[in-house]
């Protein structure tokens, strides 16, 4: 919840803990598209932590997470670029060579000034990309995160909309970039030093639990219900992949396959 966002962002303000992308719950209704650059940094914060890992091959991220660390190096060449004066250098140089190029069309007549007024326009379109990212702040722009949710998204529901998207595919969209960015789980950890005292295995234990709890008794909404386990077992992963070596994540996952025993055990009953 917002709420609950809005009061981590404080304390990470006030605490003496690392920065933290932590991003806010989207309402689908409203969502035009594309991200703020926070979530481009969430992103790359989480590829960081979670390349790898069982998250990130449950989910098949490590393209993507692999693709994010390309274009985020990429961004930090152009904005080099800009901040080095090299970018306004080129863009007055463009200047310069349209200026005269359209002078000549002009002097030779007006099939040529078509012709010169095209090429200025490549040239300047070649230049023109060097001041696409912003360049008092070293993130990756804000449509590589939307575009790669929106692919996710059309992978798993082999959905494509032409580029318009209604309010339930909306919901896939920022559903599939909360799975990128670990909805601030990696971000927390990583601010917190990578929590090296707090128990993850419990953590899974207790997670899974409740899955199993949930399943036993499910509530009227069923929607909820098959939302609210599909939030606990991307936790659940989150928490196995912080889990020190494969022997750990072994015994928890004989006891999650205990509890699915004893489960279909009832049930027969």
């Amino acid at each position: 919840p917002n709420r609950l966002v809005s009061a981590l962002k404080m304390i990470m303000r006030t605490g003496t803990f690392t920065k933290a992308n932590i991003v806010e719950e989207l309402a689908t209704d409203i969502f035009q598209n594309c991200f703020s650059p926070n979530f481009d940094a969430a992103a790359l914060q989480a590829s960081r932590m979670m390349k790898g890992t069982i998250y990130s091959r449950y989910y098949g991220l490590e393209d993507i997470y692999g693709r994010m660390e390309e274009a985020y190096a990429k961004s930090q060449e152009e904005i080099e670029y800009i901040r080095s004066g090299k970018a306004e250098a080129d863009r007055k140089e463009a200047e310069r060579l349209r200026i005269g190029k359209e002078a000549e069309a002009e002097a030779k007549g007006m099939g040529y000034f078509q012709k010169a007024l095209n090429w200025a326009k490549s040239t300047g379109s070649k230049y023109s990309q060097k001041f696409y990212f912003n360049s008092r702040q070293a993130t990756l722009d804000r449509l590589i995160l939307f575009g790669l949710a929106t692919e996710k998204m059309a992978d798993w529901q082999r959905v494509h909309s032409g580029g318009i998207y209604n309010t339930v595919q909306n919901g896939q969209v920022i559903e599939a970039a909360m799975v990128i960015t670990t909805h601030n789980l990696a971000q927390l950890v990583d601010a917190c030093g990578g929590m090296k005292d707090f128990d993850f295995r419990k953590a899974a234990v207790s997670t899974w639990t409740s899955i199993i709890s949930l399943l036993e008794s499910p509530p009227t909404n069923q929607l909820h219900g098959v939302r609210d386990i599909a939030y606990m077992w991307r936790q659940l992963l989150f928490y196995l992949s912080q889990l020190e070596g494969q022997e750990q994540q072994l015994e928890v996952a004989e006891f999650m396959k205990a509890e699915v025993d004893r489960l279909a055990k009832n049930e027969a009953v």
